[in-house]
């Protein structure tokens, strides 16, 4: 966050959601009868979300240090809830502390250090950077070095913010790498983490990740939606069902705030429910680079989130960890969805009530054949 003093302007850490507070939404959750809970923190270490080069690791003092973090880690272990510090290893944040961008960066073919920068969508210009990309051949050390650190933690989960989706190449006099050498390097690097840890968390989950992924966040559950695709499958969802847990992008971050589609979409998919929040309020982030999250309150969401859980876990806990056996399209927005066991889950997007089997499926409804349903 930025701010000013005697009119300079310095950057600074704002906890938005302690180690403290954390405990206190995980244990409403558990008083609302959710389950099963998967839990990611982000901006726990090292300068907060927007952290330095992980090769060593500093709990923010602002979210309650060190202790704060091993008693958020033994809540959790006391309460059967699985815990995924979040780190990003291909996204250098910060220039210092360990990382030079001359130095260390993935070079363009221009020899250009590469990064990511911020464009306004309005005026065209950039606004700033949003992250350095490492150079692949530093990947390995980094992973060892920040290992070697998070074990004294008793962290025994990871949340992996890159390797699962960033897979990039570099070009230098001395030694170029590939996307191909560059996907060798990471998935050793997954590998190595797979035999320290007992759980990772990836996001995006490109192919080469799936072998080491406990659960997979923001998978690809949508098409292009381009206007020459006439229908969506859910191709990537019939692959992984019943072979590791997936989400889609937060509920409550979705462009679509529909939240009965939302619902018939995860149950044809076999997605599980996610959320993104904070505790503070909502105006600690405004004016800041994760302003896109200010609609993010737990507060605001936690009630609709419990019916959302339930009804969904009534529906998807009995066959999460079976696969998807068939999909296929029974009518116009309609669509059938056959897991393992043979329960059929059918759902209804039309804005009126549809005829199925000699059903009645009311608009916007479902309804699951087998396995104890009507």
């Amino acid at each position: 966050m930025r701010k000013t003093f005697l009119g300079i302007p310095y950057e600074t850490v704002e906890p938005v959601t302690t180690f403290n507070e954390a405990i206190e939404i995980l244990e409403q959750l558990q008083l609302k009868g959710i389950k099963h809970i998967q839990l990611k923190y982000s901006g726990w270490f090292n300068d907060g979300y927007y952290h330095s080069l992980p090769s060593k690791i500093k709990p923010e003092r602002v979210l309650g240090g060190t202790k704060g973090l091993e008693k958020l880690i033994e809540y959790t272990q006391d309460h059967q809830i699985e815990f995924y510090p979040d780190v990003a290893f291909q996204r250098v944040y910060k220039n210092g502390k360990g990382f030079k961008a001359q130095r260390d960066a993935a070079r363009f073919l221009n020899r250009k250090g590469a990064s990511r920068q911020n464009i306004d969508l309005v005026t065209t210009n950039l606004t700033y950077r949003l992250y350095y990309l490492l150079a692949p051949d530093k990947i390995k050390s980094v992973v060892e070095s920040f290992l070697s650190h998070v074990t004294s933690f008793n962290i025994r989960s990871l949340s992996l913010r890159d390797l699962g989706e960033d897979l990039n190449s570099s070009v230098v006099p001395e030694k170029s790498t590939s996307r191909q050498e560059a996907q060798s390097i990471v998935t050793d690097s997954l590998e190595e983490m797979k035999a320290e840890l007992d759980r990772l968390m990836i996001s995006g989950g490109n192919a080469y990740s799936l072998p080491y992924a406990s659960i997979i966040m923001n998978a690809p559950l949508r098409s292009s939606r381009f206007n020459i695709e006439t229908e969506e499958i859910p191709f990537y969802s019939i692959v992984i069902h019943g072979y590791a847990d997936y989400t889609g992008k937060p509920l409550n971050l979705e462009q679509d705030q529909d939240s009965q589609v939302t619902l018939l979409r995860m149950l044809e998919t076999g997605a599980l429910p996610v959320y993104q929040w904070f505790y503070a309020d909502p105006s600690v982030i405004r004016d800041t680079k994760l302003n896109e999250l200010y609609s993010a309150s737990y507060a605001n969401w936690i009630d609709e989130a419990a019916q959302c859980y339930q009804e969904v876990n009534e529906v998807l806990g009995k066959v999460r960890n079976q696969p998807i056996t068939n999909h296929r399209r029974l009518q116009e927005q309609v669509y059938e969805t056959t897991f393992g066991q043979g329960i059929r889950v059918i759902v209804n997007y039309n804005s009126a009530a549809v005829e199925v089997e000699g059903m009645t499926i009311k608009a916007l409804g479902y309804r699951v054949i087998g396995g104890g349903g009507a």
